[in-house]
């Protein structure tokens, strides 16, 4: 940012060279034509430098846009890859802070293929039992 400040300081000043030189051509007497030449040289030098510096600056702000376009580009390639990664692996048990496990009716436990009972049901093994 501080390349297109400058850049944008030396213009300007170059655009106030440029109207001084214009305003002190236009002042100089048409029969001095010697001097009127000198300050006609002195106009079109400055302008010329106006030109070169407005298209220093134009060629700055479109290599920064390519460059910022890159970096977001990069950036929205990598969050693709991992929404995309996120996606394929199937949600795991976790537990909260106290140690329990939410309770979601939406959520899937892949850490048992056996399905779930209820809380306070005994299982089929423990009503039958110890086994002897």
């Amino acid at each position: 940012m501080t390349k297109q400040t400058n850049s944008g300081c030396a213009v300007e000043r170059a655009q106030i060279d440029a109207d001084l030189a214009q305003r002190r051509f236009m002042l100089v007497d048409p029969n001095n034509r010697l001097v009127a030449d000198t300050l006609e040289r002195e106009w079109n030098d400055k302008l010329r430098m106006l030109a070169d510096l407005r298209e220093e600056r134009e060629s700055a702000l479109r290599e920064d846009r390519a460059t910022f376009d890159d970096a977001i580009r990069d950036r929205l390639i990598a969050m693709t890859a991992d929404f995309k990664t996120a996606g394929a692996t199937p949600p795991c048990r976790t537990e909260n802070a106290s140690g329990s496990l939410p309770i979601s009716s939406k959520t899937s436990y892949c850490s048992s293929s056996r399905p779930r009972e209820k809380p306070g049901s005994t299982s089929a093994s423990e009503a039958e039992g110890p086994k002897h």
